[in-house]
């Protein structure tokens, strides 16, 4: 799919976005330079599927996620840009934390979620409500471009919410969830809170490396990150 414009697509208060792949397994499959704008519901949602590339591509206007990954791999999300990620406005409950994220990679299951060769590369995120961007660390010493690098995530902001990036350890690769992970390559700026922080276990190391971040208010940060995607 390529110079495709998705307008008013996705479905409200589901994870029925307006592009899914579920499933789909066999191939390759490749979304570029097109516009998925002004919906209700989830952007994009990837799941349990493999051998994917989405690159130079805008994701603006959904609630409350922009692109998810979950259960998948062989995936390379490239030089896209995910803006204006907004909160829902149909939940009533009282003390509920909403799943907000812009990009959230193969965090939103969380506990057994694995996405072994998912890149995530060159992005610009912007206008979000919880976190800007979730990403998968690399091996500790290997270069950063082995998993995420390039990515620029500013202008998150929300009540309890308002980091750029957290990173995790990649739960398919066993060093990385008992022994060291290493996070690489992200610039963070105009961020309510931290503008990178990780999420992990106590007592186990954790690198940062190559990272910028300017103003953002509680500036670049190594520790438990709060509950979200």
């Amino acid at each position: 799919m390529d110079s495709v414009e998705l307008f008013n697509c996705s479905q409200i208060d589901t994870m029925k976005a307006a592009l899914r792949f579920e499933g789909a397994n066999l191939g390759w499959s490749s979304v570029s330079n097109s516009s998925l704008h002004n919906g209700y519901g989830w952007g994009i949602n990837v799941k349990s599927s493999s051998n994917l590339v989405f690159r130079n591509n805008v994701v603006f206007n959904f609630r409350p996620i922009g692109v998810s990954f979950s259960g998948s791999k062989n995936v390379t999300f490239d030089g896209n840009v995910v803006a204006q990620i907004q909160q829902r406005t149909t939940i009533e409950a009282t003390n509920f934390e909403d799943k907000e994220g812009a990009l959230v990679t193969c965090t939103y299951f969380w506990t057994k979620d694995k996405c072994p060769d998912t890149y995530v590369t060159n992005n610009i995120v912007a206008g979000a409500f919880w976190v800007g961007m979730t990403l998968n660390g690399h091996e500790c010493g290997k270069p950063a471009t082995s998993k995420s690098y390039g990515n620029v995530v500013h202008s998150i902001n929300g009540s309890k919410g308002g980091v750029g990036a957290i990173i995790s350890p990649d739960r398919s690769s066993s060093t990385q969830t008992t022994t060291c992970f290493e996070g690489s390559g992200v610039a963070s700026y105009k961020n309510r809170y931290q503008g990178v922080m990780f999420q992990g276990s106590a007592g186990m190391k954790v690198i940062f490396s190559n990272m910028t971040g300017i103003d953002n208010g509680l500036g670049i940060g190594i520790g438990m990150a709060m509950s979200g995607p």
